[in-house]
């Protein structure tokens, strides 16, 4: 299984139509057996790539995939998407947030039919009660869970680090409870565009370690 996930194979550039293909197979094949969405793996190897720790592909493809049947070819497809996936996200990181190019952004997941506008968005995001990036910080927390003490010592070293990292937990929290209030629709907004600005910081901190 693992031997087919090679991006440095797959340096065939991610097109939209490419990206929409592992959605639909990931949705089909992965998420109905507890594996991942296309937001949750974009979470996951962001954090992958960026982060400290060096993860082999038999210990997080298996919570990509989930646990149920994948027919060969499809399976195949998937893996070679996800190595495209995986090499479009490390080119997505060293993207100057604040440039002109307005690509950078994660694959985050959102309703259908939210207008454009920055001052009307936040209020129809609300109103769908869609949790914004919930997902993605998921996928990006499993990724810290399988090599949790070298996260550990990152953010011990990095205050910047271990407060990403406080705001992803933030993200997945769906519901008030005795930590505090769930996000609300406008901070969501805001979580999601810091996190190119974490991802950056966070590539250039484990570059220089």
């Amino acid at each position: 299984m693992t031997e087919a996930f090679n991006p440095a194979e797959q340096r065939e550039p991610l097109g939209e139509a490419d990206v929409q293909r592992l959605k639909q197979l990931l949705d089909t094949f992965a998420v109905s057996g507890d594996g991942m969405s296309l937001e949750m793996l974009d979470g996951l190897f962001s954090a992958l790539i960026a982060g400290p720790a060096t993860v082999d592909p038999e210990r997080f493809l298996p919570l990509v995939l989930g646990h149920g049947h994948w027919p060969e070819e499809a399976r195949a497809q998937t893996l070679a998407l996800a190595g495209r996936l995986w090499n479009h996200i490390e080119a997505r990181i060293e993207i100057d947030p604040d440039g002109e190019d307005s690509g950078f952004m994660p694959f985050f997941s959102v309703p259908a039919g939210l207008p454009e506008d920055p001052g009307e968005y936040a209020e129809a995001l609300a109103k769908s009660g869609y949790p914004l990036g919930a997902g993605w910080a998921g996928g990006f927390l499993y990724a810290v869970q399988l090599d949790l003490p070298r996260w550990r010592a990152l953010e011990e070293k990095v205050p910047e680090i271990n407060a990403g990292v406080d705001l992803l937990i933030r993200m997945i929290q769906l519901e008030d409870d005795d930590k505090g209030e769930a996000p609300s629709a406008e901070q969501r907004v805001a979580m999601a565009a810091a996190m190119p600005y974490f991802l950056r910081a966070l590539r250039q901190q484990d570059g220089a370690a």
